[in-house]
């Protein structure tokens, strides 16, 4: 697995790093979104169109290498179209504006995707759906099985109920955006209810006895770490569902 992460790293053009702060920045995201790109790669053949939930990424006018996701989405999936879709206007304003990539915004609400039956190969939700409820979120389920095609693939993010320190998670994160943490057997039930087939999981994002990025932050400002640990390891990094706060799962619709 280690050679096949180091393989694809040379297929990932980031934009200049200029801080500190990017640095952090550029090694978080390109271990949290690489792996799960790398992973639709292995699980997927080809992918068309693709649906991506929100534009928190794609809105950022700040120099931060969290920008790189859609240079991500088309270097390494090579999809003919992306559409990304948000409820909130000014994000939007803002995504249409930084520029990036080729993409199709759209405003909408994940609950009544806007889309036509069969559209999209693959579907991106990248802890979007953590801050639905339960009868919000079985809605967006069935609506991500509505407009996906049959062996379509949803890529998913999820805030992992079973970590350690959840309830602090929530009151620091929690309070101008509601979350909803579930454990993995949860999605899993949702998952089926819709038809869809788990193809991999993942727990990752690791806040090892801590509960903000400061720990995980030190880690990458190591140079000793982040040279001599493969990548593979610096993606997953301890994968526990105690340790981790998010889990990740590739899913294909029947």
């Amino acid at each position: 697995m280690g050679i096949y992460y180091e393989r694809h790293l040379n297929e990932i053009k980031f934009l200049k790093i200029s801080t500190k702060t990017d640095i952090i920045w550029e090694n978080l995201w390109k271990n949290f979104f690489f792996y799960s790109l790398v992973e639709l790669k292995k699980n997927g053949k080809k992918f068309d169109k693709i649906l991506k939930f929100d534009v928190w990424e794609e809105s950022s006018k700040e120099r931060m290498k969290i920008r790189s996701l859609p240079f991500l989405i088309r270097d390494m999936l090579k999809p003919s179209k992306v559409f990304y879709l948000d409820i909130e206007k000014n994000l939007i304003k803002s995504a249409i504006n930084v520029n990036t990539v080729k993409k199709k915004i759209v405003n909408g609400n994940v609950c009544f995707l806007p889309f036509k039956k069969d559209v999209f190969n693959l579907i991106l939700d990248f802890s979007t759906t953590d801050h639905l409820d339960d009868y919000e979120f079985g809605i967006t389920m069935e609506e991500i099985n509505r407009i996906l095609k049959k062996g379509g693939l949803y890529a998913i993010y999820h805030l992992n109920k079973e970590y350690f320190n959840i309830k602090k998670w929530n009151e620091i994160y929690s309070k101008k955006i509601p979350s909803y943490s579930r454990s993995f057997p949860e999605i899993k039930k949702f998952l089926e209810k819709n038809d869809f087939e788990i193809l991999h999981t993942k727990f990752l994002f690791p806040f090892y006895l801590d509960t903000t990025l400061v720990t995980f932050q030190k880690i990458y400002l190591d140079p000793w770490i982040f040279t001599n640990l493969p990548n593979f390891l610096k993606a997953s990094f301890l994968n526990s569902e105690k340790l981790n706060i998010f889990f990740f799962i590739i899913a294909r619709k029947r």
